[in-house]
C-alpha cells in the first residue's frame, strides 16, 4: 500500500469517525437569454455529503494562500455507500456548523484507483 493511500485511508477514517452530515451547494453559472436579452443565475444545486473540518496548523497559516480562520474540509467521495454526483470545485458551498463556507481550492485523494475524499480549503 503506497503512503498516499495510507494517507488517504486515515483522512477517510476522520471523515467517517468524527465528521458530519453538511449540504453541498453549487450555483450553476448565469445563463444568456438571447429572446429576453437577460442574464440569470441557475438554482442552486445541493447535495448531502459526509464532511469533517479541520482547522490549519499555526505554522501553515501564511496569510496569503492560508489565512487566519481558513479550515480544510475532508470530504469523503461516497455518502451512504453511494458516490456523490459532484466533484467539488472552487467557489461551491459547503453548509454545515451553522455557517456557510466557500470551497478555495481542492485536491483528490485515492485509495488505488477509487476516488476516496476531497482535501478542500474553505473560508468563510
Amino acid at each position: 500500500m503506497s503512503l498516499q493511500d495510507q494517507m488517504a485511508r486515515g483522512m477517510l477514517r476522520l471523515v467517517r469517525d468524527l465528521g458530519q452530515t453538511i449540504a453541498f451547494r453549487r450555483v450553476p453559472g448565469a445563463a444568456y437569454d438571447p429572446s429576453t436579452g437577460a442574464s440569470t443565475a441557475g438554482e442552486p444545486q445541493n447535495e448531502t455529503v459526509q464532511c469533517y473540518f479541520a482547522r490549519y496548523r499555526e505554522s501553515q497559516i501564511d496569510g496569503t494562500i492560508i489565512q487566519a480562520g481558513d479550515r480544510r474540509a475532508l470530504i469523503a467521495a461516497l455518502y451512504n455507500g453511494t458516490p456523490i454526483i459532484k466533484r467539488p470545485q472552487i467557489d461551491d458551498i459547503l453548509i454545515g456548523e451553522g455557517r456557510e463556507v466557500r470551497i478555495l481550492s481542492v485536491q483528490e485523494y485515492q485509495i488505488g484507483t477509487q476516488e476516496a475524499l476531497y482535501a478542500c480549503q474553505v473560508r468563510g
